[in-house]
């Protein structure tokens, strides 16, 4: 891939990518070194091939990218880490790949956190309450379903909304 898109991953947990450099030309093609600059370490190649090493045309060789994560790593507009590719191909060389990823659990907060104050309500007359949810984590946090726990009285009902929807980092939903 010309892109590498690891996206959100867990601390602790961990993403493989397969890549894979393919000769698209028409003579033989020389690798003569993969670099993999990692600013975060936490990037990683796994069963690269030993160089230098020499594709026919029509060749390709396989290998692994893995992201490993200890600890939260902000999504960000820069790579966090960058494979440059040295070899003969005059057009490209180096050819860089960049490596894009984060790492963090997604958590929400609701508004109000513990209970939705309807005041006093007349009898035949009716109120309507919004509860926010607020993805305050640093992953993206998927909503399925919301119910009402320990009703009280039977008076109350819960408008779902647009159920089920995925919030990115400090994005709500009411």
């Amino acid at each position: 891939p010309n892109t590498v898109q690891f996206g959100w991953v867990e601390p602790g947990g961990q993403r493989l990518v397969q890549m894979k450099i393919r000769n698209e030309g028409n003579r033989g093609l020389e690798v003569t070194s993969l670099d993999l600059t990692d600013l975060a370490t936490v990037v990683g190649l796994t069963a690269a091939p030993s160089v230098p090493f020499t594709l026919e045309p029509g060749d390709s060789v396989s290998f692994g990218a893995i992201f490993a994560p200890e600890v939260e790593l902000p999504m960000s507009a820069e790579p966090m880490a960058l494979l440059r590719i040295r070899s003969t191909d005059v057009a490209r060389d180096p050819f860089e790949v960049p490596f894009f990823g984060a790492a963090g659990v997604p958590s929400i907060v609701v508004v109000p956190e513990d209970a939705v104050d309807f005041a006093y309500v007349a009898e035949t007359f009716t109120a309507e309450r919004s509860v926010t949810v607020i993805n305050v984590g640093h992953a993206p946090v998927a909503l399925t379903d919301a119910q009402l726990v320990e009703q009280t009285t039977p008076e109350f009902t819960l408008v779902k909304g647009d159920l089920p929807v995925t919030l990115a980092p400090g994005e709500a939903t009411d």
